[in-house]
């Protein structure tokens, strides 16, 4: 009834994915002026529907049956297939002076990137637990503007070859999709040096880096069943003194990830993750890990794992992060450094 009123975009369904609501509204230019032609598309708002108490029938290990439900994964892959076929409809159109379209999002309840927002800029009550999804991964980025961080659309990110343009939400999304496999089989990833460091300085990325850092228990090989779920995510693995991830031309935000209009850049200057193999050694009394060369780590400072956070998602890591760093950087570690220092 109400989406068949004279000034109503609601929309229904679709009726294959999670949700009743789930639909996107295109605001177009009722004439030519500096935001395109008369016609075309100059804003688009996307609404997901966050559903209400979770359906214990159908999800019946949820401990807490007064929760709030999350977005599904069909839901993210709607949109994600909505915003790809803008993407390629608009990338060679004349019709606005810039080819990229701002777009915002609308749903419930909170994610938990929500943290990475300053306290000072946030409006409103907040009185929602926010709930882990891939959203944030695939949804949107950090775009590190100075002092400010703002909030945007996936597709206006362009990896550059220089530094001004930081990578931190490609590293992002190598981190949670490359720990999330690595989990899934058994290779007990860790958060380790350069991303440890930024998860216990501040809770997220060290501003001018282009790698982040995991290691694993374990044997990596070429052609293994990390190698195949990684690429099927759109990322390849491959071996450069030690195993290393980066995004493949597959990845479903590959053509908006990187500009063809920009020279190949030189090793080492696009986001990539790093992983370190670590083993037992001396009778379980010690890990070795990769990059730490002849020393090794006291089990006890290793085992069992404990927990930080990058960007409000929680990571394993070795038992005493503070030991650990105080190793590797020195007493001074906690002090954020210019890229010179």
């Amino acid at each position: 009834m109400v989406e068949g009123q004279q000034y109503s975009h609601v929309k229904y369904g679709p009726r294959d994915i999670g949700g009743v609501g789930n639909y996107e509204v295109n605001v177009v230019a009722p004439e030519d002026g500096p935001w395109g032609l008369k016609g075309s598309t100059v804003f688009r708002m996307y609404f997901l529907d966050s559903h209400a108490d979770v359906n214990t029938q159908t999800y019946p290990l949820v401990n807490e049956p007064d929760s709030y439900d999350w977005i599904k994964e069909s839901q993210i892959e709607f949109y994600r297939e909505l915003a790809m076929s803008h993407a390629v409809n608009e990338a060679g159109s004349d019709s606005s002076l810039n080819h990229a379209v701002p777009a915002i999002m609308f749903f419930h309840i909170p994610i938990s990137e929500y943290d990475l927002a300053s306290s000072s800029n946030r409006v409103g009550g907040m009185n929602e637990a926010p709930t882990r999804v891939e959203l944030y991964e695939r949804l949107v980025y950090l775009h590190d503007d100075g002092d400010d961080i703002t909030v945007g659309a996936a597709a206006d990110l362009r990896v550059g070859n220089h530094y001004s343009s930081y990578p931190q939400s490609v590293l992002h999304l190598l981190l949670v999709d490359v720990y999330e496999e690595l989990q899934a089989l058994d290779f007990d990833p860790i958060l380790t040096f350069g991303s440890l460091l930024g998860a216990v300085r501040n809770g997220s990325m060290i501003p001018f880096t282009e790698d982040t850092d995991l290691a694993y228990s374990g044997r990596i090989r070429y052609d293994d069943e990390l190698g195949a779920a990684l690429w099927r995510k759109g990322y390849h693995i491959f071996h450069h003194g030690i195993w290393r991830v980066c995004v493949a031309p597959t990845h479903p935000l590959a053509a908006n990830l990187y500009d063809p209009n920009l020279p190949i850049v030189q090793e080492f200057e696009v986001p990539y993750l790093d992983l370190y193999s670590m083993q037992k050694v001396d009778n379980g009394k010690a890990y070795t890990m990769q990059e730490l060369g002849d020393r090794t780590l006291p089990s006890y400072r290793v085992d069992p794992f404990s927990q930080v956070s990058i960007n409000g998602l929680p990571y394993n890591t070795v038992q005493d992060p503070e030991y650990f760093l105080l190793e590797e950087y020195g007493p001074d570690f906690k002090k954020p450094k210019s890229r010179e220092e």
